[in-house]
């Protein structure tokens, strides 16, 4: 009974964290035209990484709840940050840049896995 009870567990266990999602992992996307590669690591609720917008690379980091992130993206060279907003649909993000926060357009990028 005891090895029946420890292989359901692990079963079902196994089963519910392929269903989550997770911000960790290599992204692309397109920015202007120009291919991008976000890439994150996720531990716990904070978030950190790089995106690399055709060689050049800025600092992401911010937290998440699951499902939404919000956090800055920093440019490297000047070190100037914009904020953002994001949400995870499993094999896509949707960030939402928010450059009216200083003194750009505000605009929304989708990277897939």
């Amino acid at each position: 009974m005891r090895n029946i009870l420890s292989f359901l567990l692990l079963v079902f266990g196994s089963v519910s964290l392929f269903g989550q999602s997770t911000w960790s992992g290599q992204w692309n996307g397109n920015i202007a035209g120009t291919p991008s590669n976000l890439t994150l690591n996720q531990q716990g609720d904070q978030l950190k990484g790089t995106l690399d917008v055709g060689g050049y690379l800025y600092t992401v980091s911010g937290t998440t709840n699951t499902t939404t992130a919000s956090g800055n993206v920093m440019d490297n060279n000047t070190q100037g940050t914009i904020p953002f907003q994001a949400t995870l649909n499993q094999e896509n993000i949707d960030f939402l840049f928010d450059g009216a926060q200083v003194g750009g357009q505000t605009f929304n990028i989708q990277f897939a896995k």
